[in-house]
């Protein structure tokens, strides 16, 4: 992650796999986890799934804080917090959370509580927004880079 306040490189074997680790209220289930990353100092989680709500946010011990997004209302004019096919997460060190909707060729950006902030458009694929390594399946964020 690169931005104003310096860089942090997250790796795959940084973290290690804990089963049941994360408590999900009864309203969600797991969907294919594409990305967890740490915020910056680690006191938050967050998991992308491909499931309902696609944006979940964890504390350490794996409690459930927070969720959002949904399937957009209009398919052809998505609006804030909704995406389709959701592709990578990552979090700046100013805490700012990137969504990439690679069906809507889009990036939105949050605060850490889920507030909308930006949405970045024209973004064909991931790249070059979001870097994705094939170990760790964990985007290489540069949130001082905005695309198109």
């Amino acid at each position: 992650v690169a931005g104003a306040q310096g860089a942090v490189e997250f790796r795959s074997d940084d973290y290690t796999h804990v089963e049941g680790w994360a408590k999900l209220p009864s309203h969600i289930e797991w969907g294919n986890v594409i990305s967890v990353e740490p915020d910056p100092d680690g006191e938050h989680v967050w998991a992308l799934h491909r499931a309902e709500p696609p944006i979940l946010k964890f504390d350490p011990d794996g409690n459930f804080i927070m969720d959002w997004g949904q399937p957009p209302v209009d398919p052809a004019n998505p609006g804030p917090y909704e995406m389709w096919s959701v592709h990578s997460i990552g979090i700046s060190n100013d805490r700012r959370l990137f969504v990439v909707d690679r069906e809507h060729s889009r990036m939105q950006v949050f605060d850490e509580n889920g507030n909308f902030l930006d949405v970045w458009p024209n973004i064909n694929s991931p790249l070059p927004a979001a870097r994705t390594s094939r170990k760790s399946r964990s985007p290489n964020w540069s949130s001082t880079h905005r695309p198109g």
